[in-house]
């Protein structure tokens, strides 16, 4: 039976695993994080979880939004999008369920051998050989992973997100949110907000530290809001928050055993990582089945 690797447990790699593993392919998904779903990410605290990546996973394609309502009891269909249960993270795990996973695992090298493709992780332990991979990861670690400027048109910009909380339940929440913020999240209990910086102000603090970055959104929050410094703030670097101009194609081919794919391919939304990552399987699966 042949043998996929997915690098990228995202919307792209999750929805290119799961068809390939339903179209009788062998599945190995690699993640550097211990969680599924990338920016649809759930933090979970001392004062509860905060839904602090994408707030919503929208699309413009009715089949993707066919797809999001196939997840079932995971996903939640609000407004003009889909919210994940019991928070973001949990929309995407049925799609992982029953997939070879190896979370907390980053790969470092890549190397397109005769025998196949064998990948190597910062720990320096080797895998492989793989028939195929997919590389479903934000576009500046796929082209320093591909050792390659065929996605340097690529533009993917930073978003400093903070995760605060009150004891008391906040009155209002200004739409359109005020500088610095692009956007200012209620959660699902009171006094508890995620917000998420604009762009060009998180780039010009892109070396700031977590630490030292939470009390700074703590008071830019607490000033929007009218409210007293929050009792817990804590800040996140979304190194590559956004996609701000896309490849332009649904993937990118490096060799003939190696696409690369992600929303960074086609646009923002995760719909676009969904289309990403479904031409990446559809593609493999006409060339390499059996």
């Amino acid at each position: 039976m042949k043998h996929i690797a997915v690098i990228g447990a995202g919307m792209a790699g999750l929805a290119a695993a799961h068809d390939l593993s339903g179209a009788g392919l062998t599945v190995t998904l690699f993640d550097k994080s211990r969680g599924t779903g990338g920016r649809l990410a759930t933090r979970r605290s001392e004062v509860g979880a905060f839904d602090h990546g994408a707030p919503l996973a929208q699309g413009d394609d009715s089949a993707f939004h066919e797809a999001m309502a196939g997840l079932g009891d995971a996903a939640m269909a609000v407004d003009d999008g889909w919210r994940g249960r019991p928070g973001m993270s949990g929309l995407l795990k049925p799609w992982a369920a029953g997939l070879t996973r190896h979370a907390g695992t980053r790969i470092a090298r890549l190397d397109d051998r005769p025998a196949g493709v064998r990948l190597t992780d910062t720990d320096g332990a080797d895998w492989g050989p793989f028939d195929a991979v997919v590389v479903a990861i934000p576009a500046p670690q796929a082209a320093e992973l591909l050792r390659s400027d065929a996605l340097s048109e690529v533009r993917m910009v930073p978003v400093w997100t903070v995760m605060a909380a009150w004891d008391a339940p906040l009155t209002a929440v200004p739409d359109p949110a005020p500088a610095p913020f692009d956007a200012i999240l209620p959660q699902d209990r009171a006094g508890a907000v995620v917000a998420h910086a604009k762009s060009d102000w998180s780039a010009e603090r892109l070396e700031t530290s977590k630490p030292d970055m939470a009390p700074v959104l703590g008071k830019e929050l607490a000033a929007a809001l009218g409210r007293d410094a929050p009792a817990h703030a804590v800040a996140h670097l979304w190194r590559y928050g956004r996609v701000e101009r896309a490849l332009g194609q649904p993937f990118l081919r490096v060799s003939p055993r190696v696409l690369a794919g992600g929303d960074w391919a086609l646009g923002p939304l995760a719909g676009d990582a969904w289309a990403s990552g479904r031409a990446m399987a559809a593609t493999l699966e006409a060339e390499v089945r059996p």
